[in-house]
Order: structure tokens, then sequence, then C-alpha cells
């Protein structure tokens, strides 16, 4: 498969799932536009795509912060200048609990609502008159957190169920027009997501140490036995982006290794 000419958008493009999905579609030879709010993170990314032989002129790092609905507008605009067009918009930035804030406080929601949907939100709303001239497709990162509470991280749970919502309604919305809307919803990711989750202003957890801690927790509970890797979830991405998916839309994708069809009463059932 080849995305030669193909212009994609990827948020959160600088890092984690974001990072890998770049690195997928810039081997498929696609013009790649990568968004983030750290500019040394968009900077590395930059270089290791063309690194790995992209054409520097094919890669746009765009420094914004996708909880701005201005920035939303800026990010397309930025694109259009570029390359004229867009083809595939991903919408991977996310955020969880904010660092050191209490997770029940309002201020938490909004820090969290503000990236996980308004933005997603704004920058749809910018990005689909030019989906519809290219007939293109928009793939949402959601997480399989939406289908069950947790008493930790509420909001977070809340972000991305109505994240899946939004897919299913904006597909119902826009699929007519030739643009298809999906989601993929991982589990456990091996990314900097959990060691930032876990950390405190007190006592900062590397990437590494943070995934090693959620190898430990995660990995008995599922049924693979393992946590999933960014490139694993980037293949998903490049699947729905293309022809094979041509009759998907409104689709919620899970990628969990199981998790969520795990039997969590096997072990007391054993027992009795």
């Amino acid at each position: 498969m080849s995305f030669g000419g193909k212009v994609v958008l990827i948020t959160g493009g600088n890092s984690g799932i974001g990072r890998a999905i770049a690195v997928k579609f810039a081997e498929e030879n696609a013009k790649v536009v990568i968004v983030g709010r750290t500019a040394k993170t968009l900077a590395e990314t930059k270089e290791e795509l063309i690194g790995n032989g992209a054409k520097e002129e094919h890669i746009l790092a765009i420094n914004a912060d996708v909880s701005v609905k201005e920035e939303t507008t800026r990010i397309v605009d930025e694109t259009i200048k570029k390359f004229g067009k867009l083809d595939i918009l991903i919408n991977n930035a996310g955020v969880g609990n904010l660092q050191g804030a209490d997770p029940d406080a309002i201020e938490s929601y909004d820090y969290i609502m503000n990236l996980n949907v308004r933005g997603v939100i704004n920058l749809c709303t910018a990005a689909i008159p030019h989906l519809k001239e290219t007939k293109g497709n928009i793939i949402n990162i959601s997480s399989i957190a939406a289908f069950f509470p947790t008493s930790s991280g509420g909001f977070y749970s809340m972000s991305k169920a109505a994240l899946d919502m939004y897919t299913k309604c904006l597909a119902s919305k826009v699929t007519e027009h030739g643009v298809r809307v999906n989601s993929i919803n991982p589990g456990a990711v091996k990314t900097s997501f959990f060691a930032k989750y876990i950390s405190s202003k007190e006592n900062t957890i590397e990437t590494d140490v943070g995934n090693a801690i959620l190898e430990k927790m995660i990995a008995p509970m599922v049924p693979m036995k393992r946590c999933g890797e960014s490139n694993e979830i980037a293949s998903i991405a490049i699947f729905l982006a293309g022809p094979g998916a041509s009759l998907m839309s409104g689709s919620i994708i899970v990628a969990d290794g199981g998790a969520l069809i795990a039997d969590r009463y096997a072990d007391i059932l054993e027992k009795q």
C-alpha cells in the first residue's frame, strides 16, 4: 500500500502513538503534518522522519495547542497553504488528569474536555470542507476507557465516551459526502502517557519506569499478557485510512490485547 500524494495531518504527532503513526505514513510516501505543543519533540520527530527517508519538503511541523479554537483553524490553514489539500485527519492528541490537580475538580474536567473533545470538534469543523473535496477520512484515537468507569480517571473516561459518540454522529453527517470517520480505541499502550499520569510535581516518573509499572499491572489481566506497542496502533490507522477500509464509517475499533473480553472471574471460580 502507498499513500503517495496523500496529505495526512496528525495531532500529537510528536510523541507516542501519534509519532508512530507519522513514521508509518511517511514510510508509505505520504506528505505528513505533525502537530504538537512541544517544539523540541516536534523538531526531533521531523528529523526522524527525514532520517528515515522522507523528503524534507513533504514534512510540516506545526507548534500549536489543539485545545485553543484559533489554533485549530491555524493548523488547517497552514496545512492547506503548504500542501494545497488535506486527505486524512488523525485526532490523536489527548490528555489525562492534570498533574498535581484534584482529579474531581471542575478545572480538571475543563482541562481534559477542552483537548480531548472540544479540540477534536474544532479541528474537524475546520478540516471537513477540505476533506469533502478530497473524499478523505478522519480517524479519532480514543480509548477502551470509554467503556468502563474509573474512580481516579472519571473525566478521562467521560471524554473518550463523548469522543466515540462524536465519531458516530459526525460519520452519520459526512459519510454521504464521501468522508469516512472512524475511531481506534487502544487498551494499555507503552508510551509516555502512563508515566505522566502517575507523576506528581514532587516526583516525575520516567517513561521507561512508567511503562515497566504499566506492564506489571496490566499484563496479568490481559489475555495476550502484554501491553500494546505504538506501531501496532499505527498499523491499524494505516488500514483505516486506506482502500481496504472503504466500507467502514462510524466504526469503533478496539485494540486492547483482549482486555475487554478477559474473564475476570476465572481465578475465583477455579478456587471454588
